[in-house]
């Protein structure tokens, strides 16, 4: 007997207001985003340091200081020595980024999809699901990059040498002003080219496995539905924290590459010194740090993002439910 097919759950209901406009659903996206940024933040700042720690020195090199072993001994090192401003270092374009991407990617879904194809029962259901993801997500790429730039230069400041912070802003405001008064307008796209994959799949990723996971969970028997059954915690903690994964895995190397083209010194006319581009960056970093280069941060990228996914989905069901009973009083 074939078994069922399975049925892909509404991403309307879980990721983008299906009755809403594009307006709308950018704006509880991207508060939802927000508030969720407050909480990873610290992690966000570990995973920065960790992926700059001994750039394009020799895995297989002994005599070389890891100052950060691990996320968790990484997260008491920076608050020993930088306390909660360390930690809770480039918080504003943190959630200047989120508010921007978050809200573009989620907001923009459901017309990439309808562009695509991708309604139920259609054929090619999840591919075209995903290509509608890459989407959204490469149009927010272009909306967050100079949050983005700014915030991984303020986070990788004041940690050493071993992470070779080079821009040293101290605030956002100034890092902002910096770009502007070296590179011009230009000087906010840089790394873009790492960026637009990374958040391109990343975010086709994120979307197309959460609402595969939440149709999985939600189709389970007796007595899996007394647990996942509507809108419940159990269901968007479960299903994020399958979605973190693939999420993490599909998009760690390109962060690791946009972390290092924002973060690499420029010369008299603003050319990088150590890479000249995201395939250059990429294989370089493969060359001389192997695989595990391009994996640098994934725990704490993982650590990062399966919480902050679950907080986004929960504060957004919060806002759509008060937006829902505000608009119809």
């Amino acid at each position: 007997m074939a078994s069922p097919r399975l049925q892909p759950a509404p991403l309307a209901a879980a990721v983008s207001p299906k009755d809403k406009d594009v307006l709308t659903s950018f704006f509880l996206a991207a508060t939802a985003a927000s508030c969720a940024s407050v909480l990873t933040n610290p992690l966000e700042v570990v995973k920065t340091r960790m992926q700059l720690q001994n750039e394009l020195v020799e895995a297989s090199s002994k005599a070389v200081e890891r100052v950060y072993k691990n996320p968790f001994q990484a997260l008491y090192v920076i608050g020993r020595q930088e306390g909660v401003r360390g930690l809770q270092s480039g918080l504003g374009m943190t959630i200047a980024y989120q508010f921007m991407i978050a809200g573009t990617r989620f907001g923009l879904h459901d017309p990439a999809k309808r562009l695509v194809g991708a309604e139920k029962g259609a054929d090619w259901y999840w591919t075209r699901t995903y290509v509608a993801g890459v989407l959204s997500g490469a149009a927010s790429s272009f909306t967050g990059n100079p949050f983005y730039l700014v915030r991984a230069r303020l986070q990788a400041s004041n940690s050493g040498a071993v992470t070779r912070g080079r821009h040293q802003y101290a605030s956002a405001l100034e890092g902002f002003k910096a770009v502007l008064a070296t590179d011009g307008l230009k000087g906010f796209f840089r790394g873009i080219g790492g960026a637009v994959p990374r958040v391109s799949f990343g975010s086709a990723t994120q979307l197309t496995c959460y609402e595969y996971f939440k149709g999985m969970l939600l189709s389970q028997p007796i007595p899996s539905t007394y647990v996942f059954h509507d809108q419940t915690v159990a269901l968007h903690l479960s299903a994020s924290i399958l979605t973190g994964f693939f999420c993490v895995t599909a998009m760690n190397p390109f962060d690791v590459v946009s972390v290092r083209l924002y973060n690499q010194p420029l010369d008299a006319t603003g050319k990088g010194l150590l890479y000249d581009g995201p395939i250059d960056c990429a294989q370089k970093t493969l060359a001389k740090e192997g695989i595990k280069g391009a994996f640098k941060g994934w725990t704490v990228q993982y650590l990062r993002l399966g919480p902050h996914t679950v907080f986004t989905f929960l504060f957004w069901e919060q806002l759509k439910q008060a937006y829902d009973r505000f608009t119809h009083d």
